[in-house]
């Protein structure tokens, strides 16, 4: 007995289930195996009527079945491709001492790349090496140390009366100490500090000092028949004084100038002559000198002498 199949409207299944494959990195996209069924009838016939003479067809379905591929993007995190080669090394980074210089390598996130949401790539796309450099010395410019302690004192620079006495504090350029020609140190590497000192009173002999202007000349000493008049004047033993049990000046303090006067005789003084004056010159108590005389005559004498 033949079948009459006659297709019915087929049910298409999504394919979400199936058997899954592995996704394709470079395309993001990941591809399923997948059944889909779809509901087929057909017309089966029988004999029916009196004494089964007739033909009749009853309706009876079946399910097929085929398969297919689907797909779907994926999620396809990135990957770091190899390390390239290393450039070249770079010039150094001082100029002068020890200096580094440094060369690169790269690389992408490029194996894969990411896509449909994946992950970048983690850490950096670049590395460096290191390679150490000198070129010449640097110059160092010297610097001082710090002041070191202060010294004992010296001994005082005067034996006697009032001095001084000092010590001292150095310091060294060596923090640091000048290279390869670097400038050296500003500035002088010794401090002085001082103080007074005393140790006793010099001995000082006295000296004299210049003598003063002279006085007035005393009055004479007689009105008539020579008398004499004097003056003085006076030096101190300042310079300097004595000190410490030093030695007084040797000599006189006082000078005096001696000068005859009202030398006429009293006889002639009577008959109204004038008064003469002899000068004895400068005389020390201790020193005598030959007298200088000076006569001075009056007018009238002078008249007298002439004869007039």
């Amino acid at each position: 007995m033949a079948r009459l199949l006659l297709p019915l409207l087929a049910l298409s299944l999504v394919c979400l289930s199936g058997v899954k494959g592995s996704c394709n990195i470079h395309s993001g996209v990941e591809y399923y195996t997948c059944t889909r069924y779809s509901k087929v009838s057909y017309s089966e016939p029988y004999k029916c009527g009196f004494w089964y003479w007739q033909r009749c067809y009853k309706t009876k379905y079946t399910t097929g079945s085929h398969h297919s591929t689907c797909t779907r993007n994926c999620r396809v995190n990135g990957a770091w491709s190899s390390w390239q080669t290393w450039g070249g090394w770079g010039s150094c980074d001082k100029t002068c001492g020890r200096g580094s210089k440094f060369r690169y390598s790269v690389r992408q996130c490029n194996n894969p790349i990411p896509k449909n949401g994946g992950s970048n790539c983690h850490g950096s796309h670049t590395r460096r090496e290191i390679q150490a450099c000198s070129i010449r010395p640097c110059a160092v410019n010297g610097a001082w140390s710090s002041w070191q302690t202060w010294g004992k004192w010296g001994s005082c620079d005067k034996t006697c009366g009032k001095g001084s006495k000092v010590r001292y504090s150095v310091r060294q350029c060596n923090n640091p100490t000048p290279q390869h020609g670097g400038q050296d140190c500003s500035g002088s590497h010794r401090k002085k500090d001082s103080k007074a000192c005393f140790l006793k009173t010099c001995v000082v002999d006295g000296g004299w000092g210049d003598f003063g202007p002279w006085g007035k000349f005393s009055e004479c000493t007689q009105t008539c028949g020579g008398g004499a008049m004097s003056r003085y004047r006076y030096r101190e033993c300042d310079k300097p004084k004595p000190q410490g049990g030093g030695r007084f000046c040797s000599g006189d303090s006082v000078e005096s100038d001696t000068e005859r006067c009202n030398v006429i005789s009293c006889e002639d003084s009577s008959n109204g002559n004038g008064t003469v004056v002899e000068n004895t010159g400068n005389t020390a108590p201790t020193n005598t000198t030959d007298d200088v005389i000076t006569t001075t005559s009056t007018p009238s004498e002078t008249t007298a002498g002439n004869g007039t």
